[in-house]
């Protein structure tokens, strides 16, 4: 009896066992990094405890919060640093808020703060939470100095006025 169809020959496999995909995944994902490379596309994969940027509140004063700080590792600081940069790129004029507790502050040779003055944050105000009696670290990050006479005037005159009226 002929046959129907031509036969098909078997497709050659270089690595039926997956063994170079297993080899590349427990690479480091980077040289500094404590995450072998599956494990930081799984981190990513579930968004589940890195760095993010989310808008504040109703969205009416334009600030942004840079929020979900991990346990320090050189990784989360490069996808922290990429979306700083989106941010800005996409919404020119934001003005990023970061807060640190102690701990976080504190963490592997202060490397959180560090990255965020690297940034160019600036540590604008520091408190103890009420709630839970940490120390928090107020960081601002933003896009455009203040470049118009009347922006500086504003500012200005509102320093004056908050010198004037202190909050008793």
């Amino acid at each position: 009896m002929p046959e129907c169809s031509p036969k098909v020959k078997p497709l050659k496999v270089a690595d039926p066992f997956g063994l170079a995909k297993k080899r590349i995944a427990n690479k480091k994902a980077h040289p500094k990094s404590s995450f072998t490379v599956a494990q930081w596309e799984n981190a990513i994969r579930y968004n589940n405890s890195y760095v993010k940027i989310v808008g504040h509140g109703g969205g009416c004063c334009g600030y942004k919060h840079l929020r979900m700080f991990p346990a320090y590792d050189i990784m989360w600081e490069l996808e922290a640093a990429k979306s700083i940069k989106n941010c800005f790129k996409s919404w020119p004029g934001q003005i990023i808020e970061a807060i640190l507790i102690g701990s976080q502050a504190s963490e592997k040779d202060y490397a959180w703060t560090k990255f965020l003055i690297k940034q160019g944050f600036r540590l604008v105000s520091s408190n103890t939470n009420s709630n839970s009696s940490n120390e928090n670290f107020v960081f601002h990050l933003c896009s455009q100095e203040i470049k118009s006479s009347k922006r500086l005037k504003d500012i200005q005159k509102l320093e004056q006025l908050a010198k004037e009226n202190p909050v008793v």
